[in-house]
């Protein structure tokens, strides 16, 4: 579950200022709307802006906090705009073990032989988190390796860029692959970390 973060306060709906606002924080936020497996921080540019007042901002929660409105804060910020609306998106299972791989936004065609085509948006697991991978460096070779690692063994993988299957929510990892494309899984390819990262921000991958 995601979204934009909005408490109530004197009955009146507000949001909360992503200034601050960090991963211990959306914790406490899932955990608050009954999810129990944490979460994970994102600011406006991935829910957009809200309305109304702004309640929150400089949020300090700690793990044992139960709600917002208990983690040391500044409430009725005037430093904030709706611009910097927090969002959080809400883990609903375990979390990932590292180097697990999924596909998001996934679709299966067929192509001109009849065979199935399976495809989707890129996602890798790190440090218990799921996120997208960026354009530098990204190859079939690359692909071939993420289908290995999703079972599909007997399959050549393509590449495909420019958010293809849309972007992620989740945070573009600092890396890139670099496979020969034989690897069975991406824990034999090698990684690089990205010279420069903020321009891979919005282009996230997909196989």
């Amino acid at each position: 579950s995601e979204g934009r973060v909005e408490v109530c306060l004197n009955n009146e709906w507000g949001t909360v200022c992503d200034e601050g606002w960090d991963h211990t924080d959306a914790t406490v936020a899932c955990y608050y709307f009954g999810y129990n497996y944490g979460g994970q921080a994102v600011g406006s540019e991935v829910f957009g802006p809200g309305s109304g007042p702004i309640y929150l901002s400089d949020l300090q929660c700690n793990t044992y906090d139960y709600s917002l409105f208990q983690c040391g804060s500044s409430i009725n910020s005037n430093n904030c705009t709706h611009n910097d609306d927090a969002g959080v998106i809400c883990y609903t299972s375990q979390f990932c073990s590292d180097g697990d791989v999924r596909l998001v936004n996934q679709s299966t065609t067929l192509n001109k032989q009849g065979y199935e085509v399976v495809g989707g948006r890129v996602e890798i697991c790190l440090e218990g988190v799921f996120g997208s991978l960026c354009t530098e460096g990204w190859s079939d070779s690359d692909a071939n390796v993420v289908c290995n690692s999703l079972g599909y063994v007997y399959y050549d993988g393509t590449a495909l860029t420019n958010g293809y299957f849309g972007n992620g929510t989740s945070n573009p990892l600092p890396f890139s692959l670099y496979c020969y494309g034989s690897e069975s899984h991406i824990s034999g390819c090698d990684i690089s970390n990205i010279k420069y990262f903020d321009e891979c921000v919005d282009q996230q991958q997909n196989n």
